[in-house]
């Protein structure tokens, strides 16, 4: 992940699917933004696992996938009444 390569943060336990705009239909976006909030959330919990057992570099490692897979919903669902 990029974001992560700037901060010499270990590998993260949770890995984003690749992030897209274009979908063929109503379903694949469905599943997609679906995927991306269950990784998103899971990143998440584990972050605060990790920071509750101050291993802060890994619990930043997964904040930073989790952060980024909801910032990523919220460009892809912005326009779309259906989201």
């Amino acid at each position: 992940m990029a974001l992560q390569d700037n901060f010499h943060l270990p590998k993260s336990q949770n890995e984003l699917p690749e992030l897209k705009s274009e979908f063929a239909d109503l379903n694949e976006k469905g599943t997609f933004v679906n995927n991306v909030i269950t990784i998103s959330t899971k990143a998440m919990t584990d972050a605060d696992q990790f920071y509750n057992q101050f291993m802060y570099p890994n619990a930043n490692a997964e904040y930073i996938v989790a952060i980024d897979g909801f910032l990523h919903l919220l460009k892809t669902t912005a326009d779309d009444p259906n989201f």
